[in-house]
């Protein structure tokens, strides 16, 4: 239960607003097999042990996503599939720069511009390299928000405070009247509760955007900007 609505709603990306379009671990298999890869220390390379692989390579990268993250993703990639081959890198780093590589969570755009003709400030937080704002604008949706923090492109990752303060301080308003949404218990909702905003955990369970959607809306109008107005209440 939040006291105040929301002035300002920011999300996170990947894992919530944006998803691959293909599993990620057939992604990397179908390039694998293309430059000549099937088997890592005389395994075979399953999907099953891609996708290991991948979630334990990506957890344990030792450089942030500093810059264009090449450094990032070239240890995950050298990682999951053990070649250092530039052009087996080369092909998946680009294929993820490009929109037809994402997918948009079902009702995502609709609800950030229904936001916004409501009057609230939309941004977005997201850790991730400089590709993303390209790849945003690329496909047409950068126009939806107010404001976008890159954490390639700053001196911050998620659950850095500075990320939330910040990007508050851009949308001008209190840090205490922005939600961020996220689907990173620690990253998103802790980080964001930590700098003194207000968290929705995203599931990705279905109708998960409508019903953000009605609870922001409805705490909009039952507060009427006054100070000890409608109640919020958010899942998670």
């Amino acid at each position: 239960m939040f006291s105040r609505a929301p002035l300002a709603v920011t999300f996170d990306a990947a894992g919530t607003l944006l998803h691959p379009a293909r599993p990620v671990a057939m992604v990397y298999a179908e390039a694998a097999r293309a430059h000549g890869i099937t088997a890592v220390d005389g395994r075979e390379l399953t999907l099953e042990r891609i996708d290991t692989r991948f979630r334990s390579a990506f957890a344990n990268v030792p450089v942030r996503q500093d810059g264009d993250g090449r450094a990032f993703w070239r240890h995950v990639v050298q990682m999951t599939l053990g070649s250092r081959d530039p052009a087996l890198f080369a092909q998946l780093y680009a294929h993820y720069a490009r929109p037809h590589a994402w997918t948009w969570a079902p009702g995502a755009l609709a609800s950030l511009a229904a936001l916004r003709g409501r009057g609230l400030r939309v941004g977005l937080i997201s850790n991730w390299d400089t590709r993303l704002r390209a790849l945003l604008c690329e496909a047409g949706a950068l126009r939806h928000f107010d404001h976008v923090y890159i954490s390639g492109e700053q001196a911050h990752d998620k659950p850095h405070p500075a990320c939330f303060t910040t990007t508050a301080e851009a949308l001008r308003v209190p840090i205490g009247r922005m939600l961020h949404v996220g689907d990173s218990r620690g990253a998103d909702v802790e980080g964001a509760r930590a700098a003194g905003a207000l968290a929705w955990h995203w599931t990705g369970a279905e109708a998960r955007m409508d019903a953000l959607l009605a609870a922001v809306v409805g705490a909009a109008e039952g507060d009427g900007g006054g100070s000890g107005g409608g109640r919020l209440a958010l899942a998670g």
